[in-house]
C-alpha cells in the first residue's frame, strides 16, 4: 500500500515476498520472542525460525488472494483522494487504504489468510515450537495470542 515498488499480488506475493524482504517480514510475536530467547540457549532455535518462515509463507500466499479486496478500495477513491496521495508524504496512500479501508481489508483478509496459515503449517510450527520450549512456555501469556490476525495485521502492514 504504502510505496510503488511493492503491490498486492506483485512481489509480495511470491515465494520469499515477505521473508526475503526485510521491510515487511514477519517477525515472531512479541509474546513468543521469550520463548525464542530461551530456546536459543539451549540450541533449539530452529523451531522460532520455522514459525517466523511459515507466517511469512501464509502471508505470501494470501497476498495474491487479497488482490480484489484492494481494487475494491482504490475503485471507490475519489479523485480530491488521488490528488492527495500524489501531493502527499511517501505514506499517504497506505494512510488513505487504512483510513478509508483498513477495518474491512482486515476482515476481508483474515479468512484468507487463516487458510493459508493452515495450509502453510504456521500451526503445527507453533505448537512445535511450544512443545520444544518446555518450562519457559510457562512464563509467556500465549493463551491471548491470535496468530491469523498477527500475520493478517502484519502482512497488511507490509502491502
Amino acid at each position: 500500500m504504502g510505496e510503488p515498488r511493492r503491490s498486492p499480488g506483485g512481489a509480495l506475493g511470491k515465494p520469499g515476498g515477505f521473508l526475503d524482504n526485510p521491510d515487511v517480514k514477519i517477525p515472531l510475536p512479541g509474546k513468543l520472542v521469550t520463548l525464542e530467547k530461551g530456546l536459543r540457549r539451549i540450541g533449539k532455535d530452529k523451531y522460532a525460525h520455522e514459525v517466523v518462515m511459515t507466517m511469512n509463507r501464509a502471508a505470501e500466499s494470501a497476498v495474491p488472494l487479497a488482490k480484489d479486496v484492494f481494487v475494491e478500495a482504490i475503485k471507490d477513491m475519489s479523485v480530491e483522494d488521488a490528488k492527495q496521495i500524489l501531493g502527499g508524504p511517501n505514506d499517504a496512500a497506505t494512510s488513505y487504504l487504512r483510513d478509508t479501508g483498513g477495518t474491512r481489508l482486515a476482515e476481508k483478509m483474515l479468512p484468507i489468510v487463516a487458510q493459508a496459515t493452515g495450509n502453510t503449517g504456521v500451526t503445527k510450527a507453533y505448537k512445535n515450537l511450544l512443545s520444544k520450549a518446555g518450562p519457559v512456555a510457562k512464563f509467556v501469556d500465549l493463551d491471548s495470542l491470535d496468530l491469523d490476525k498477527y500475520v493478517t495485521d502484519k502482512a497488511l502492514d507490509g502491502v
